[in-house]
């Protein structure tokens, strides 16, 4: 997949006085013409989970405190999984971790 044949796609989410805002937002769609889905005003108070669920965007940029939220959550819903959600989680994370490595690395073979 690449940008140039329309298949990437992103939320926006921060203000766009925002430069990190302001690179994915703008600069990324113009440049490598990246469709860009714009979330409610709300995002950032709990809204944003919804529409990455709708949305299902190809990448995905996320300042410093959206991770640590992200992450706190996951955290709090694996402590409550049965063992055989918590396995089938371990699992999911070695599949998203080896697919990145081999993405960075310039690999096409996916794990799966």
């Amino acid at each position: 997949k690449t940008a140039l044949e329309g298949q990437e796609s992103v939320v926006s989410y921060l203000p766009l006085s925002h430069v990190a805002a302001q690179m994915i937002d703008i600069w990324l769609p113009v440049t490598f013409g990246v469709e860009t889905y714009f979330a409610q005003p709300d995002a950032l108070k709990g809204s944003l989970v919804d529409t990455l669920r709708e949305v299902r965007p190809t990448a995905f940029m996320g300042v410093p405190r959206v991770w640590e939220k992200m992450q706190e959550r996951m955290k709090s819903v694996g402590a409550k999984s049965s063992t055989l959600k918590k396995k089938i989680a371990v699992w999911a994370k070695a599949v998203g971790l080896e697919t990145n490595l081999k993405r960075m690395n310039g690999s096409v073979e996916l794990p799966m």
